[in-house]
């Protein structure tokens, strides 16, 4: 888990000036304090300083991609728009960083076409292979957020073919956009290339794409073979709780409250959701009630366990 923190923290952070190609100016030069200030994530005061100083007409193009790199780093992303938008030189200076940081400001502004058109340009001509990563995947999520899953799950795919390292964290963005698509077969493949994701992650994705292919008898399966692993750890009581609810949907109310009675009985302190769902079910035995005043005991829900504590205590006298 550790690793595939990594990734996403990657993903989710401004790239360094080495990534980008963007050297640091001489010591001399009025931007020097400006580009030690970005690398040390100092973006608030990049800012200040740059506002301060006077730029002689040479340096203006750096000066105004470091402007738009510390608006980024402090989450101004409508400012990084409004500086990058309909610039000529997006593509020449830095690297190309103007055009990333315009379709990563697009991405998180909402203004998901938009982003997806400027990705591709950056990588038309990208050819550094973590900024290609990073850009494959803002094109997936702007894929994503429009709904396009397949091409979405190519993008992550494509990221981790520029950069392994990134490969499980992105397997599993890509498995999680094809499940919505049925598409069992390709997520299972994605899925081990997905080591180190949390079994819990994994086993959604791979539910996911098992109830869009109308395969629930494979889906609580899938949830209960989790839940029963050594891995699941405090979320049993949660796939339990899924499968109960698949259950539910296909009309089986027997098999699902004795899958939550599993769930509140197993693990009584993270059971809350699966206690909440019993409760409203008929048939249930004195044990029952024993058992869902301590799951919502457990969760603090002290006037709901006390309910059930006293039907519990009236059944058996």
């Amino acid at each position: 888990m550790r690793r595939s923190g990594t990734f996403v923290a990657c993903f989710l952070t401004l790239v360094t000036p080495v990534l980008w190609g963007y050297a640091d100016p001489p010591n001399d030069d009025p931007l020097a304090e400006v580009v030690a200030a970005l690398n040390q994530e100092r973006h608030w005061y990049a800012a200040r300083l740059l506002r301060s100083l006077e730029i002689e007409s040479s340096n203006a193009l750096d000066a105004s991609l470091l402007a738009a790199r510390a608006d980024a780093g402090r989450n101004a992303w409508k400012a990084v728009a409004r500086r990058l938008y309909g610039t000529i030189w997006l593509d020449s200076v830095g690297g190309g960083e103007g055009r990333y940081l315009l379709a990563r400001a697009q991405l998180e502004t909402g203004e998901f076409e938009a982003a997806v058109a400027n990705y591709r340009k950056f990588l038309d001509y990208s050819v550094e292979r973590t900024p290609r990563a990073l850009a494959e995947v803002g094109l997936a999520r702007a894929y994503a957020a429009l709904g396009q899953a397949r091409e979405a799950a190519a993008a992550f795919v494509r990221a981790a073919e520029s950069l392994p390292e990134f490969e499980p964290w992105s397997s599993i963005r890509a498995a999680e956009n094809l499940a919505t698509l049925g598409d069992t077969a390709t997520v299972r493949q994605l899925l081990g290339r997905a080591g180190g994701i949390s079994l819990y992650r994994r086993t959604l994705a791979e539910v996911t794409a098992l109830e869009a292919a109308g395969d629930s008898r494979r889906a609580i399966r899938a949830l209960l073979d989790a839940a029963n692993s050594p891995a699941a750890s405090r979320l049993s009581a949660d796939l339990r709780t899924r499968a109960a609810g698949i259950h539910l949907a296909n009309a089986d109310t027997a098999a699902a409250r004795g899958t939550l009675r599993t769930a509140v009985r197993v693990q009584p302190r993270g059971a809350r959701q699966a206690a909440e769902i019993l409760a409203q079910l008929p048939d249930l035995s004195a044990d029952d009630h024993k058992a869902l005043g301590l799951a919502f005991e457990r969760s603090r829900a002290y006037v709901l366990a006390a309910d059930h504590y006293r039907t519990y205590l009236d059944l058996k006298s």
